[in-house]
C-alpha cells in the first residue's frame, strides 16, 4: 500500500510594492539659532506693549465715561428745570379749576331731622302693632 500524502498549497506573500528610492537626501530643517537673551527681551518687549495697549483702552473708557457723564448732569439739569416749569404751570391751571369746583357740605341739622322722623315713623309702627294684639276693653256703662 502506498499511502498518498496530501499537502496544502503554501500561502505565497503578496509580492511587495516597489518604492523609488529617493535620490535625494531629506532637507534638513533650518531652524534660526535665536539668542536667548534677545529672544527673552523681544518677549518682553511684546507682552508690555500688550499691557500698555490695555491700559490706553481702559483710559479711552474712563474718558468716555466722564464725558457722557457729564453731558447727563448737564441734561438731568435742564430737563428737571423744565419739569418744575411744568409742574407750576398745571399747579396754577389745577387751583382755578377747584376753586371753581366746591365740595358739597352736608347738612348736619337736615340729615338729624330726617333720622328722627324715620325714628318715629318705626316707633309708631311698631305701637300700633303692639296695640293690635292687646284685648280690647270693655267699657262700663
Amino acid at each position: 500500500m502506498v499511502a498518498t500524502q496530501t499537502t496544502t498549497p503554501k500561502k505565497t506573500a503578496a509580492p511587495k510594492k516597489t518604492t523609488a528610492k529617493r535620490t535625494s537626501k531629506p532637507r534638513a530643517k533650518t531652524v534660526k539659532k535665536v539668542d536667548d537673551a534677545a529672544y527673552v527681551e523681544q518677549t518682553l518687549e511684546g507682552l508690555r506693549k500688550v499691557m500698555l495697549a490695555s491700559l490706553g483702552a481702559y483710559g479711552e473708557a474712563v474718558d468716555d465715561l466722564k464725558a457722557r457723564l457729564e453731558t447727563t448732569k448737564k441734561d438731568s439739569s435742564t430737563r428737571y428745570k423744565k419739569l418744575v416749569v411744568r409742574g407750576e404751570k398745571i399747579q396754577k391751571e389745577a387751583k382755578g379749576k377747584i376753586s371753581d369746583f366746591e365740595m358739597p357740605k352736608p347738612d348736619v341739622k337736615e340729615n338729624l331731622d330726617k333720622m328722627r322722623e324715620g325714628i318715629n315713623d318705626l316707633l309708631d309702627t311698631l305701637f300700633a302693632k303692639e296695640e293690635k294684639k292687646k284685648p280690647a276693653r270693655k267699657k262700663a256703662a
